[in-house]
């Protein structure tokens, strides 16, 4: 995938930080769920859409490439006064599958699937949403 880009924030405050800055209540995800949230200016200018769920100690979300860097520039601005860090994340890959067969294709290489009750299915270093 591209044109889509995974970036990430860990640290004491993730979630108090990311509460703040985005438009999905953080504070109520659970380890197994993924949401689609937006990050807005004061204003209400939207500076990108993502899909976030927990990561380790803090979050991930994968977004659009083109708008990665910008977008984490504002979301930067005041995570200075929080203890986070804030950064893209180039070192996994992210894949995608589609189609009729692929439960049963991604069935054969993992032991759980993602579901409607459990979204994020995590197996040694992969996580499937």
């Amino acid at each position: 995938l591209d044109d889509w880009a995974l970036a990430t924030i860990t640290g004491a405050d993730s979630e108090k930080y990311m509460q703040g800055q985005v438009t999905a209540d953080v504070s109520q995800m659970a380890e197994d769920q993924h949401l689609l949230a937006a990050h807005c200016d004061a204003k209400g200018k939207m500076w990108s859409n993502l899909r976030l769920f927990r990561d380790g100690d803090g979050f991930a979300w994968i977004e659009r490439r083109s708008v990665r860097e910008p977008q984490l520039t504002e979301l930067k601005k005041y995570a200075v006064f929080s203890k986070v860090t804030i950064a893209p994340d180039d070192e996994r890959v992210l894949l995608g599958v589609a189609g009729f067969q692929a439960r049963a294709a991604l069935a054969n290489i993992f032991s759980e699937l993602p579901s409607k009750e459990k979204q994020v299915v995590k197996e040694g270093a992969t996580t499937l949403l």
